[in-house]
């Protein structure tokens, strides 16, 4: 019986090559896409700076030294644990830890605190000379009218430029989020499309290059190195090593495409964007 091997290699050589266009459209397609996310994703990025910026200069310009000294000021409650000589050998740490743990509206300026606190302990503590010690009657220490109104709407403000922080935060975590998906899904389209350059010269050219055989005729394999040469000198495969050049320069570019989407990716990624995420970034004084 005489086979037709020109069926066989025709059959495979094409399959092979409608398989491997169907997965190099789906390739392409995928890159366009992820091209365009990666180009948002940086923009939105930026968007995302300025807005830090901008959140971080309304948190300068705060009165929080202000609101601590002011809280102190007029606090009974710390000028009666003065005159009872609680605050007696405690170290700055301590005293601040104390102050903190009595009142939770204090923003967490140490040094202000300590200068508010300085203040009052030299005017009310038990072994000065001031009037207020060891007075029999009670201390009175009102502010001025208006004061308690000015520090709430100061602290409004301050909490109003905190929660904007922190939907900036939720905004930056998911970014930052699809910045791990963008690196999953490259490895995986790069991992394909080297399955695709090994393949297409095995399935696709080397079945091809058999061609013409007679009919009855088994194909031989050789490691002649001359014969080899002469027949890479012929039409048939010329040309199909330009095809091979073609197609594989194809597939080359993919992985550049992806390598240039990495190293935009690997940018924005060194641009130490952890710091977008912590409050205490946006303000200092600031502690959840």
């Amino acid at each position: 019986m005489n086979i037709d091997w020109n069926w066989f290699f025709s059959s495979f050589s094409q399959s092979a090559a409608a398989l491997l266009g169907i997965i190099g459209a789906f390739i392409i397609s995928k890159l366009i896409g992820i091209d365009e996310k990666a180009n948002i994703l940086s923009s939105d990025f930026e968007d995302l700076k300025i807005a830090y910026n901008k959140i971080k200069d309304s948190f300068s310009i705060r009165k929080y030294s202000w609101v601590n000294k002011t809280l102190i000021k007029y606090d009974d409650d710390i000028i009666k644990q003065i005159q009872y000589g609680e605050f007696e050998d405690l170290s700055e740490n301590e005293i601040l830890e104390t102050l903190y743990e009595q009142d939770s509206r204090l923003y967490h300026d140490d040094q202000s605190i300590l200068n508010a606190f300085n203040e009052l302990y030299e005017k009310y503590n038990p072994k000065g000379d001031s009037v207020y010690v060891n007075n029999p009657f009670p201390t009175f220490n009102f502010p001025p009218d208006g004061t308690w109104d000015k520090i709430g709407s100061e602290r409004d403000l301050i909490n109003k430029h905190i929660v904007d922080a922190s939907e900036l935060i939720r905004k930056f975590s998911k970014h930052l989020k699809s910045l791990e998906n963008f690196a999953s899904s490259l490895q995986t389209i790069k991992m394909i499309v080297w399955i695709l350059i090994i393949s297409f010269p095995f399935t696709v050219i080397y079945p091809l290059h058999f061609l013409p055989i007679e009919i009855g005729k088994e194909p031989v394999l050789t490691y002649n190195i001359i014969l080899i040469i002469k027949c890479f000198i012929t039409l048939k495969n010329i040309l199909l090593t330009v095809f091979l050049i073609a197609v594989e320069g194809i597939f080359v570019y993919f992985l550049f495409l992806l390598r240039q989407i990495k190293l935009r990716l690997s940018n924005i990624e060194k641009e130490h964007l952890a710091e977008f995420t912590d409050i205490n970034s946006y303000c200092k004084y600031y502690r959840e």
